[in-house]
């Protein structure tokens, strides 16, 4: 009967799937015309408050398909003598992840766009709402709800019914050092926060490196605090994995995973561009440092497609 629950729940969210995508294809059109049309620009914040909106409505329904997950795996009410431990499975895994990469920068994109902001810099804005809408859409956490966790919750049931006491057992140690832990509730979260905040930086970024040398000091200006706050974001976030790492991979040579080593590349592009703004910033700022930062969010694109070609736990979340 649980399963059925779930399987109801998750079929819900892939019929409805079009109610998600259209939208959002609408919304990568709307961005492009304001980004064209000089006339629509100033519609631009609220373009950004509605799609904010819509994201958060979107995010409302995830929640509750994860909430009946939490409900329906419960080994505690199966005919197996095991712990209770119920499933608490955080709302940005999987097929979700882009998903709430979008939300959180058009949280942020909100906190920016104001009516004293550069024109070139809603143009941008805009451009990398519209190419990240269209992702979203595409790429959607609707069509095909967390595939892989799916594949664990059938199998699950299905040991349960076979009573192998070996899946459950396996099933029930993923359950406490992936989604039950408190690390997976607060290292992602400050990593895609990171991400937000450096996406947002990139429009500025890159027009400060083609702009005469006064306009590139206020597009390298406003990209360095985005960059400054998602570089805290990033270094607690990663600090805080290392703990859950050792915890997770006991006796395991975990440092040596690709995803983990191109993190930490990724970190130290990010680290030189501060550095480099710190030390040098103060007298000339400059377009190397609008070219690093560039070079450091295709590391950060780099690093966040190996999640999905190289096997291993990243691919969760």
């Amino acid at each position: 009967m649980n399963l059925k629950i779930y399987e109801l729940a998750r079929e819900m969210l892939v019929s409805n799937a079009f109610l998600f995508k259209i939208p959002m294809f609408i919304l990568c059109f709307l961005f492009l015309i304001v980004a064209v049309n000089k006339n629509l620009r100033k519609f631009l914040r609220y373009l950004l408050v509605f799609s904010f909106l819509f994201l958060t409505a979107s995010f409302i329904f995830i929640i509750r398909f994860h909430l009946i997950i939490h409900q329906v795996v419960n080994l505690d009410t199966q005919p197996i003598p095991i712990e209770n431990i119920y499933l608490y499975v955080p709302p940005w895994i999987e097929s979700e992840k882009l998903f709430f990469w979008l939300f959180l920068f058009f949280f942020f994109a909100l906190l920016k766009v104001t009516n004293t902001i550069d024109e070139n810099t809603k143009i941008g804005i805009s451009i990398v709402s519209a190419i990240f809408s269209g992702l979203v859409a595409i790429f959607d956490p609707f069509s095909n709800p967390l595939p892989l966790l799916d594949l664990e919750i059938r199998e699950f049931f299905r040991a349960i019914s076979h009573f192998d006491y070996y899946q459950i057992i396996s099933f029930k140690a993923r359950a406490t050092y992936l989604y039950n832990t408190p690390y997976m509730w607060i290292h992602p979260p400050m990593l895609f926060t990171s991400y937000a905040l450096f996406l947002l930086s990139i429009p500025s970024l890159t027009m400060g490196i083609f702009s005469e040398t006064k306009k590139m000091l206020e597009y390298e200006s406003f990209s360095y605090q985005q960059i400054k706050a998602g570089y805290i974001f990033l270094t607690a976030g990663m600090l805080i994995g290392y703990p859950w790492a050792i915890e997770a991979w006991k006796g395991e040579s975990w440092w040596w995973s690709p995803k983990i080593n191109v993190s930490i590349m990724m970190w130290l592009f990010y680290s030189a561009y501060i550095h480099m703004r710190i030390y040098s910033g103060r007298k000339w700022p400059g377009r190397l440092s609008c070219v690093i930062g560039v070079v450091s969010f295709v590391a950060l694109v780099f690093t966040y497609i190996t999640t999905y070609l190289i096997p291993g736990v990243h691919s969760y979340g």
